[in-house]
């Protein structure tokens, strides 16, 4: 039998009080405070008595029927024979020591009699020998190892998560084990923690009555919930507890075993994003935004309240597919059908943004934005699309006002680009500010929260942030709690932005703002096409007075001995200017392109026919500036002409061949030849240099910085003008190459959110 430990070979012998209150009393005396079952019961539930041979001089019934012999079998009878086992170890050498040495001890051990069960004895002197009072102390006994064993395996367990973050306590609180996480996480060493009170350590506060806590962990044998502690540093905790109760083996609690995890960002962030949707939801109702929701494998789309209120339809309506799709315009039907299909295609996955006209049940047409983002299921087959979500907005009123007020295709886009907005909600007195998520997009900040007012305001442009501050100040004194205003943002890494944002404040007690709520619209292609028209302007303006001053040099150039000749000659020279202005203006006036400045002057024998073309056309693609394009016109002019009154075109069978190319080497120029073939005979150089010559020295020379060489051969004239590409020609360019428009002018004024007085 097992024991515990020294009680086998070498019990442990411990003096009894009690029993030192009967050494040296005799048999009758000893008999007689048998009658004292008070005294006795505090010695053991069975006593007998040894004569100094160990032979039995007493022996009460309790002893007996434990021994399992009737007492008067026993008296006189030595316990050695009466029961062999007794003197063998442990029990015979503590009995005889016992009586030599004559002192009253007390110890436990498996029993030797009964070997199944655990005995506890009292061995104290009498007059006679020895007196004995023994107990069962089995139940107790396995009670304790049972403890034992399941606070060693507690132990185990407890080692087991000693990194992570795990502690335990008794009952009424002291700490019992301390995990280095725990360390880690509340800067108590195990030293420090042991043996204090858990609750006062950490400042633990309870979601709930501490005794509401203990009851449940009482009945339910666990307990899980969020704690908010103190680590030693003064950090502010909130910890997701487990706290799990132990038991011994007859039920009754003996140990708390708590697994802890620190959320405290956590349930900061989940109150962060519960705040921010509640006010993205006040605001998309404000703004009468709905949300709609459709999984493909669904026939139906979930919609808001916002959304069948927008569409006519009743709260109660089902919302499917082919509803949707009936009450799209059947003028707009086929693109909103395509703008869906690629946004599922997995190849392309587009987003939704686009307008278009519904019909509602009752008959009227109203305007829709309709924004979405399909979402994909990436799988080894292939990734195919599983829903789309979006938004509806009805943008009715601002379209019919963007109809009015604009009356270009260009400004049209730009007026339904500027819906797409950004809300936003600025704490004016702590600095933050929170939004929707196309917010930090706008702003040209990362994805997720933003940075604090400053350094927003940082990339406003200097001195604009003064007067949209002032311009806050002054609607706020004026009783005014909104406020409109246009003003540039510089984005990081790309070209300034206008944007337009629309504020209302809430003011305190005492009427001054203490929070901003608000949209903010992209308004930039709305302010380059104002620039760009300003711009347009300046260069028509510009054009005229230029055309007007050739137009002058023309008539005072032109010969006037024949009123005819002369009338022909302005005409065509205006004719070749108003081509050149015509050109100019297709172009925005920002160039043309050199080909078709040629096809223009030389049209009538470019024509296929039985003797055509009679003009060849040979070079790469090159764009001319507006004044290039206005004097090599001219020029071209006054060859044409001439060719006609005097060279190829005015034979048959003459023809005039143009080529071109750009030299790249060094400053690159553009080469130009004009050659005639098969017209009258040349005799030479002419004897005086006509007005054709002077157009030439004083469109290439004079104003675009050129060279011209002229020569005469029996084939006809031969025109070469070398034209520097510095002067303002761009380099050669692809035909299909679109004319890049003008640069806006920079703004003069940037606003900036308002601040408190």
């Amino acid at each position: 039998m097992a024991s515990l430990p020294g009680s086998l070979d070498a019990p442990s012998l411990r003096p009894h009080p009690i029993a030192r209150e009967f050494a040296g009393l005799g048999l009758n005396a000893l008999s007689k405070a048998a009658g004292a079952a008070g005294l006795f019961q505090a010695l053991g539930d069975n006593t007998c008595a040894l004569d100094h041979d160990f032979r039995f001089l007493a022996c009460d019934e309790a002893a007996a029927a434990y021994l399992g012999q009737p007492a008067d079998r026993l008296l006189g009878q030595s316990i050695w024979d009466a029961f062999p086992a007794t003197a063998r170890p442990p029990l015979g050498p503590v009995l005889r020591r016992a009586m030599a040495d004559r002192r009253p001890v007390r110890f436990e051990m498996a029993g030797t009699i009964r070997p199944d069960r655990w005995v506890e004895f009292t061995l104290f002197p009498i007059a006679e020998g020895l007196g004995i009072a023994f107990r069962d102390r089995t139940a107790v006994h396995r009670a304790t190892e049972s403890l034992q064993a399941s606070e060693e395996r507690l132990r185990d367990l407890l080692s087991t998560l000693d990194l992570g973050n795990s502690m335990a306590r008794d009952m009424d609180g002291t700490i019992t084990f301390w995990s280095e996480g725990c360390a880690r996480l509340y800067g108590w060493t195990t030293a420090e923690a042991l043996g204090r009170s858990a609750h006062h350590l950490l400042g633990t506060e309870f979601p709930r009555p501490v005794a509401e806590v203990a009851a449940a962990l009482e009945r339910n044998g666990e307990w899980t919930g969020d704690l908010h502690q103190v680590a030693r540093d003064g950090r502010k905790l909130v910890v997701a507890a487990r706290k799990v109760l132990r038991r011994d083996s007859a039920g009754r609690p003996v140990a708390v075993l708590e697994a802890l995890a620190d959320v405290t960002a956590q349930r900061a962030a989940e109150a962060a994003l519960a705040e921010s949707e509640a006010r993205l939801a006040l605001a998309i109702a404000a703004a009468e935004i709905g949300i709609w929701d459709w999984t493909s494998s669904a026939a139906r789309l979930v919609c808001t309240a916002e959304v069948l209120a927008i569409c006519g339809l009743d709260s109660s309506t089902e919302v499917t597919f082919a509803l949707a799709r009936q009450m799209v315009h059947p003028g707009d039907r086929r693109r909103v059908v395509r703008a869906l299909r690629e946004a599922r295609d997995p190849a392309r996955r587009a987003q939704l943004d686009l307008a278009c006209r519904i019909r509602r049940p009752d008959g009227t047409v109203r305007q829709v934005a309709i924004q979405g983002e399909p979402l994909f299921s990436e799988r080894p087959a292939g990734a195919f699309a599983i829903r789309v979500v979006g938004t509806l907005r009805d943008v009715t009123e601002r379209w019919q006002w963007q109809e009015e007020r604009f009356d270009s295709e260009a400004r049209l886009r730009l007026a339904l680009g500027a819906g797409r907005m950004a809300v936003w909600d600025a704490d004016l007195r702590q600095g933050k500010v929170t939004g929707s998520t196309e917010l930090p997009r706008l702003l040209g900040f990362p994805d997720g929260p933003l940075p604090d007012i400053e350094t927003i305001r940082a990339r406003f442009a200097p001195g604009e942030r003064e007067r949209l501050r002032k311009m806050g100040l002054v609607a706020l004194a004026g009783g005014e709690q909104f406020l409109e205003a246009e003003f540039r943002y510089l984005r990081p890494q790309s070209a300034a932005c206008w944007l337009m944002l629309r504020t209302e404040f809430t003011l305190d007690a005492s009427g001054r703002a203490v929070r901003a709520i608000g949209v903010v619209l992209d308004i930039t292609e709305r302010k380059q096409a104002e620039e760009r028209q300003t711009l347009l302007a300046r260069e028509v303006d510009h054009r005229a007075k230029n055309a007007l001053a050739v137009v002058q040099a023309a008539l005072r150039l032109t010969p006037k001995d024949d009123p005819a000749s002369y009338m022909r000659a302005v005409e065509g020279r205006v004719a070749a200017l108003a081509r050149a202005q015509t050109l100019l203006a297709r172009g925005r006036w920002t160039g043309a392109e050199l080909r078709a400045l040629l096809e223009d002057e030389l049209a009538p024998f470019l024509a296929e026919g039985a003797s055509a073309p009679r003009a060849r056309l040979d070079g790469p693609p090159v764009m001319l500036w507006p004044a290039a394009t206005q004097a090599l016109s001219m020029a071209i002019h006054e060859l044409a002409t001439n060719a006609v009154k005097h060279g190829a075109l005015g034979r048959p069978g003459g023809t005039v061949t143009v080529q071109w190319q750009v030299e790249p080497a060094g400053p690159p120029i553009l080469r130009l030849e004009w050659r005639e073939s098969g017209g009258p005979l040349v005799p030479g150089s002419p004897s005086r240099r006509g007005f054709g010559t002077r157009v030439l020295d004083g469109t290439v020379r004079a104003q675009l910085g050129g060279k011209v060489r002229q020569g005469w051969s029996a084939e006809g004239i031969r025109v070469e003008m070398d034209i520097p590409l510095s002067g303002g020609i761009t380099p050669p360019m692809p035909e299909s190459a679109a004319v890049s428009p003008a640069k806006p002018l920079p703004p003069k004024h940037m606003p900036d959110f308002p601040r408190t007085a």
